[in-house]
């Protein structure tokens, strides 16, 4: 994979600025100077559920509250008969040209799926582009009742029962396996209740994977709630990750203790939620916007230039600075492992002065695996890796463009080629009667 010397400079130098940026401002994340500029595009500060209504879609927000009191907003989508300016290339097919995809093959009357969100990322990943490019409305165009989770921490899980993010650095004590451990139980038992429907077809994005590996680890009961896991850029594995894309998380490892103590845990917040001021702050804008613009030139992100503005104020969501250190540590064990606490916090957390290996063997369910070339984060190598240790990958594609990256998977113009494979995979193991 031949990528220019230079582009691999800025990448790192900028990735690292906006790790930097983050630490010196200190104490305060009110204290960047508030030089503002407008906004092209207003929809740019539309909460997720205020840009789905936009589309033409009805949108419900649920909250859930996880054993150890966070509390989660999901945002869900209904199944729709909306019809998208340019229509959704899978109601197209030949063999599905009188009646959608959700409700072929049960009699409750269609599928039910949940998608969720990487590092940094919220709900919004799955509906930056119009209706006939985005996952999520075209899977609610289908037929599909439509869930969307929000992790601990990010723009719209930002609460707890007892404790205040703002305030209190013990809200921001968790790692992406604490979230695989206590969100998506709770939040796919809520689904699962609320709906009626026993399994669910899931969709993981990047760290969505991750999580979802890890909570097969510790609760692989739930493996019969799930019909397929379907996964988007795994990045489970990220040994041979693009090399100038470790240094920051590298960093953060080293960092961690500092951004705690100064910032009590937090990262890399969403403009949402900044209070810097009334539209997004402009130095903040400018390195998202140059971010965007070399993952572009290096690999991927095909993005539509009328989504970059709404991009760029969704993400990234925030985090705590455990769930990045964690990939630091990683880099280091090259395992899957929970968070490394230390010896003696070890011992309280796990019963072991080591951090356990999260086992990949726990989670059998039928997983889908979807990969790129281009990806400078899931590496093909790393992808191999996985699908040999798990115990039933029943797909294992490919993305046929080789420039195809990391976050074309959930923004690019041309994304509607995966989704179309992946959508085919839920409905062929449903109606085969291969999991029910």
């Amino acid at each position: 994979m031949a990528i220019n010397v230079s582009n691999q400079c800025n990448v790192q130098w900028l990735l690292l600025l906006v790790l930097l940026l983050t630490v010196s401002y200190g104490e305060s994340r009110y204290s960047i100077p508030c030089t503002c500029r407008p906004i092209e595009n207003p929809a740019a500060l539309h909460t997720v559920p205020q840009l789905i209504r936009d589309q033409g879609y009805t949108v419900e927000v649920h909250n859930v509250t996880t054993r150890d009191g966070y509390i989660l907003e999901m945002h869900r989508i209904l199944p729709t008969n909306h019809k998208p300016k340019l229509q959704n290339p899978f109601l197209n097919s030949q063999s599905l040209e009188k009646e959608s995809i959700g409700n072929l093959c049960h009699g409750k009357g269609g599928h039910v799926s949940f998608l969720m969100h990487g590092l940094l990322g919220s709900s919004s990943e799955f509906i930056m582009n119009s209706p006939d490019r985005a996952l999520a409305y075209m899977m609610a165009d289908a037929g599909w009742d439509v869930w969307m989770g929000n992790n601990r921490g990010n723009t719209y899980s930002r609460k707890h029962k007892n404790l205040d993010p703002d305030t209190d650095s013990k809200f921001w004590d968790f790692s992406w396996d604490t979230m695989g451990r206590y969100d998506l139980p709770a939040m796919l038992e809520y689904v699962r209740n609320h709906t009626g429907f026993s399994k669910i077809d899931f969709v993981g994005h990047s760290m969505g994977t991750r999580t979802f590996m890890a909570m097969m680890h510790y609760h692989p009961y739930i493996k019969s709630w799930i019909n397929v896991m379907a996964s988007l850029g795994p990045d489970v594995y990220i040994n041979h990750m693009f090399e100038p894309a470790k240094t920051p998380l590298r960093l953060a490892s080293i960092f961690e203790a500092t951004i705690t103590r100064t910032r009590g845990g937090e990262i890399l917040e969403s403009s949402l939620t900044a209070d810097t001021c009334p539209v997004i702050n402009s130095t903040i804008q400018f390195c998202k916007s140059n971010i965007l613009q070399l993952v572009n030139s290096i690999r991927g992100a095909h993005i539509v230039e009328e989504f970059r503005p709404i991009i760029e104020a969704h993400n990234p969501a925030g985090s705590s600075i455990r769930s990045i250190a964690h990939y630091g540590q990683l880099l280091s064990s090259r395992g899957f492992t929970a968070y490394d606490y230390g010896r003696q916090r070890n011992l309280l957390e796990y019963g072991s002065v080591y951090a356990p290996e999260l086992c990949l063997q726990r989670a059998q369910v039928p997983v889908a695996l979807y990969w790129g070339e281009g990806d400078i984060i899931s590496h093909p190598e790393d992808v191999k890796r996985l699908a040999a240790e798990l115990p039933n990958v029943i797909v294992n594609h490919k993305v046929k463009y080789k420039e195809f990256g990391h976050l074309d998977f959930i923004w690019s113009k041309n994304a509607t080629y995966i989704y179309y494979h992946l959508m085919r995979t839920f409905l062929n193991n449903a109606c085969n009667n291969k999991l029910n």
